[in-house]
């Protein structure tokens, strides 16, 4: 890890290591300490059995969120890159944009095969153009745009559009993974 601090900032050229079973290179900057700006770039292997125990760690007993790790019970590992910029006190208004895919990812028991995926974040708008799975020899594409600018108003819940598409997946391969298969 390299830090150089400046008066009003502090500049991290790396901070490298491994957080559980997953290793993290971030590189950036934290600007203005009395308002936080953070510019940070970086990659990470994530070690997706890691994501529980992060949410343990950093979260602490967040049932609706453990509830739902147990359940899709994801495995394998995702090599994703990032960047992000904004304000460390709002999320909402950071500008993020991550790259991600792994050669092999189970959820729910399931082999999803290899995993892409783009997500853009900027103006509290969510763009997920490519979130695409190749499981049991077929395509199992989504895309998605989630909108949580609110303009003054209140929104009871985000403006959303999301489209799926599969095709040629075989079902019989895929039920061969599942406890159906006994039936």
């Amino acid at each position: 890890t390299k830090l150089t601090t400046y008066d009003n900032m502090v500049r991290f050229e790396s901070i490298s290591g491994k957080l559980l079973n997953s290793d993290i290179n971030i590189l950036g900057e934290l600007e203005n300490f009395k308002q936080p700006n953070l510019k940070l770039s970086g990659e990470l292997n994530l070690d997706l059995e890691d994501i529980r125990r992060a949410v343990l760690k950093f979260v602490g007993e967040h049932k609706p969120m453990l509830s739902f790790l147990d359940a899709i019970k994801p495995r394998g590992t995702c090599l994703a890159s990032m960047f992000l910029d904004g304000p460390a006190a709002d999320i909402r208004r950071v500008e993020l944009a991550v790259k991600a895919s792994s050669e092999t990812i189970w959820l729910y028991g399931l082999n999803m095969g290899p995993f892409k995926m783009n997500l853009a974040m900027k103006e509290q708008i969510i763009s997920v153009p490519t979130f695409t799975f190749m499981p049991y020899g077929g395509t199992l594409a989504s895309g998605a745009v989630i909108d949580y600018s609110v303009d003054g108003n209140v929104r009871p819940a985000p403006d959303y559009k999301i489209e799926i598409n599969a095709s040629d997946i075989d079902l019989a391969k895929m039920i061969a993974d599942t406890k159906i298969k006994n039936k």
